[in-house]
C-alpha cells in the first residue's frame, strides 16, 4: 500500500538500493561458497610470471613472480614447488618476489612452478592472511644446439 503512494523517482531508487544490498551481500559471502576457485574470490593471486610460457636459456638467471598484495613472504617460500626442481634464492621488493638460480638452467625441459597455500600479510599481528588463489605456471628451457 505504501509503495504506490511514492513517487517513480523514489521507487526506482528503491530498487537500485535493494539491488545493490544483494550485490554486495553476495560479494562479501563469496568465499563461502564458492571457495578459491571463485571468480569473485577475494583471495590474493599472482598478477604476472615473468617466465610465463617463454623458453629461457643460460643467460635467465632469475623469474619474478607479482602478486596483485603485499604476501607473508615465508609462506610463499614455503610453500613454492618448481618441478623439476631448480635451486635458487628468494629476494623481495614489495609485492614482486625474485627467484634467482643458483645454477644455469638444463637444457631441454619443461617447468613448473605451483604456488598454493600461501597467506596475505597484514599489519595486525596474530591475524593470519586470506590464502591465495593457486598458481601454476610453465616454461621451458632452449634445446641443445649442435654447432
Amino acid at each position: 500500500m505504501m509503495l504506490k503512494s511514492l513517487p517513480p523517482i523514489d521507487k526506482i531508487s528503491l530498487g537500485l538500493i535493494s539491488a545493490f544490498t544483494i550485490v554486495i551481500g553476495g560479494l562479501m559471502i563469496t568465499d563461502t561458497f564458492c571457495g578459491t576457485n571463485c571468480f569473485l574470490s577475494r583471495g590474493p593471486k599472482v598478477r604476472n610470471f615473468s617466465w610465463e610460457n617463454k623458453t629461457v636459456g643460460a643467460k635467465d638467471q632469475a623469474f619474478i613472480l607479482t602478486f596483485d598484495r603485499p604476501m607473508d613472504t615465508k609462506s610463499v617460500e614455503t610453500n613454492l614447488v618448481i618441478d623439476p626442481p631448480l635451486p635458487g634464492k628468494f629476494s623481495w621488493a614489495g609485492r614482486r618476489m625474485a627467484y634467482t638460480l643458483e645454477t644455469a638452467v638444463p637444457y631441454g625441459q619443461t617447468y613448473q612452478v605451483q604456488l598454493s597455500e600461501a597467506r596475505e600479510r597484514f599489519r595486525k599481528q596474530g591475524e593470519s592472511g586470506n590464502i591465495m588463489q593457486p598458481f601454476l605456471g610453465e616454461f621451458q628451457s632452449r634445446n641443445r644446439a649442435l654447432a
